[in-house]
């Protein structure tokens, strides 16, 4: 079974997807945030920003290429930073 290839653009929406959503939940925290808190902030963080370059993308059409798919990897990259936090403060106050 192969991995999945992810091109080069995919990858760096996913990885600074992830990186939006480390740094916006770790400065919430840092800021006495709930961990739960800070780790859903940080994936609507991610999101935000996926959504926002895709519109810039657009409105500088003659230099990039607007695409949702770009968006929605970059949301994939917060989550996947975001989501285990989230569960393990889940899994300790249940």
């Amino acid at each position: 079974m192969a991995l999945p290839i992810l091109s080069q653009d995919k990858a760096n929406h996913a990885l600074y997807g992830a990186a939006t959503a480390a740094i916006f939940s770790a400065t919430l925290v840092m800021l006495s945030a709930p961990v739960l808190t800070a780790a859903i902030f940080g994936a609507l963080a991610s999101l935000a920003a996926g959504i926002g370059k895709e519109i810039y993308d657009a409105s500088n059409s003659d230099k990039h290429t607007p695409d949702w798919r770009d968006a929605a990897v970059t949301f994939a990259g917060g989550l996947l930073q975001s989501a285990p936090l989230a569960l393990v403060c889940w899994w300790i106050g249940r």
